[in-house]
């Protein structure tokens, strides 16, 4: 296979970190590349995350959780640690990216409850954490609420707590494949080029360019950015670009909870935390409740996603001892998600240039990668910068992009109006989320090819059914818009073609 490609900055990765990286590198008259080995994005690591951005609290809650992964003795925090600053000036940034993307989100409340004392002094702890950090890098603070107090706001929260620890201001709600794809998109529409269904086979150097030989041919770059997520390890092999860093992985039982229960609760409600165990419930702005509710559970095989009977009981079970109301009959979805440290220092991300390949960007990130990611693309900036690449900023750049339009959430003289421009808007396909023909062939317009990424993209099949009534609807719309016989339609990738009857 010949050359394909040609850039001065190659991104190896399509989730959360290199669709950042992609969209803020637009900003400059550089050119840009992205390659992703899946046909969709958002396809490994960040697809099985609950995608909170956050501070305060839950960031709080976050370092006592992930404190399992550290050595014995680790310091459980400082105002210092690039982590926390790189989380911080990402929250920071995410309300007014959303803006710009036209992302949708929310601003739900955190109220962490305590069932005895014992979670009641760790409520305390979490409470002194937490307005540490505010104290010291800004952010709202938090503070504790009587069980009147508790009731009050959610009364569906189980009898057992004796109070809670509540947060207002320091958590923003988004549906993870939304937001990477809007970032990408956006870089695409400034000139970056994205190559999918694109594996990196092998990477050489010679006289100060690389060459990456793909599935499609070869590409050749000078600076190469490793944001390949739960493979970043693999990537930087095949350019001796690992330096005394390998990769340990942990999975975690999700499941999402039927519309039914939309308004059961309406902050997020956790327990207390302790190293490495979990307990929350996440209302969506969809009107879906997201439960996490188990342990990181050590995993060799980090392509080991298979969902373990036992561990769904104890979801269920730790749901309803948070919220009595939640049953099993309500999961319309569960999945394991995968998390992964690095094996130098789980503490902390690995964002440097690699001592044993010049010009090559290591991004292996820790839990969490949506809150820091706005601040780690521009740190991966001022890298390029320090190595010599030459960044003039463009006057051109155009930061906005228009989502596509949600007809279910629409107002029925909106919806008379698209329905007017574009007929196709009036059928619809997906009754569980009312999603439309219309939508559906924006979806593919913009870049779906996959009966996942149409899910991702408008949410078609994400509903009760999960696909039994509309998706071999949305095969045919694939396949008719995009030429190709309908048994060459996959859900994910090519081992995955959908059975349709």
């Amino acid at each position: 296979m010949g050359k394909i490609l040609e850039t001065e900055v190659l991104i190896i990765g399509g989730g959360i970190i290199g669709a950042s990286v992609a969209r803020e590198l637009q900003k400059y008259k550089i050119d840009v590349a992205l390659v992703e080995k899946s046909p969709n994005l958002c396809s490994a690591t960040s697809k099985g995350s609950h995608s909170m951005i956050y501070w305060g609290a839950e960031m709080a809650f976050s370092l006592v959780l992930k404190s399992i992964m550290a050595p014995p003795g680790t310091e459980l925090y400082d105002p210092e640690f690039p982590f926390l600053k790189l989380a911080k000036k990402g929250f920071d940034l995410t309300d007014n990216l959303f803006h710009e993307l036209d992302i949708i989100h929310s601003h739900p409340s955190i109220i962490i409850i305590a069932r005895d004392k014992e979670e009641l002094e760790m409520l305390r702890k979490l409470e002194e954490i937490s307005n540490d950090l505010t104290d010291k890098m800004g952010g709202g603070k938090v503070q504790m609420i009587d069980k009147k107090a508790l009731n009050e706001m959610e009364p569906n929260v189980t009898g057992h707590a004796i109070a809670a620890l509540l947060d207002e201001s320091n958590l923003i709600e988004v549906f993870a494949p939304d937001y990477v794809f809007a970032l990408v998109e956006n870089a695409k529409d400034n000139g970056c080029k994205v190559s999918m269904n694109t594996e990196v086979k092998k990477i050489s150097r010679k006289n100060g360019v690389y060459t990456v030989e793909t599935n499609r041919g070869t590409i050749e770059t000078e600076f190469i950015i490793n944001a390949g997520g739960k493979y970043a390890d693999y990537v930087a092999d095949m350019a001796g670009a690992r330096d005394d860093w390998g990769l340990a992985f942990n999975k975690t039982q999700m499941m999402v909870l039927d519309k039914r229960l939309k308004g059961l609760v309406n902050s997020v409600i956790m327990g207390a935390p302790g190293p490495g165990v979990f307990d929350f419930l996440l209302p969506l702005h969809t009107g879906n409740l997201y439960v996490g509710c188990g342990t990181y559970e050590p995993v060799e095989d980090r392509d080991d996603a298979a969902t373990v009977r036992e561990n769904f009981d104890y979801a269920i079970e730790h749901a309803r001892a948070l919220v009595p109301a939640v049953s099993e009959k309500d999961v319309i979805t569960s999945f394991y998600g995968t998390r992964y440290w690095n094996t130098r220092d789980p503490e902390s991300h690995i964002i440097e240039v690699s001592k044993g390949a010049p010009n090559f960007i290591n991004l292996v990130i820790k839990l969490p990668g949506f809150s820091p990611a706005p601040a780690i693309a521009r740190s991966v900036v001022n890298l390029l910068s320090d190595q010599g690449l030459q960044l003039t900023e463009k006057s051109y750049f155009n930061p906005i992009r228009k989502r596509i339009p949600r007809f279910g959430m629409l107002s029925n003289e909106e919806k008379k109006e698209l329905i007017a421009q574009d007929s196709r808007y009036g059928n619809i396909i997906c009754f569980c989320e009312t999603v439309t023909e219309g939508e559906i062939i924006e979806a593919i317009k913009r870049g779906a090819t996959t009966i996942q990424a149409v899910k991702y993209m408008t949410r078609a099949g994400m509903g009760r059914c999960q696909r039994n009534f509309c998706g071999p609807r949305v095969v045919e719309i694939l396949a008719r818009e995009l030429n190709m016989p309908v048994n060459e339609i996959v859900y994910e990738k090519p081992a995955s073609k959908d059975i349709l009857f």
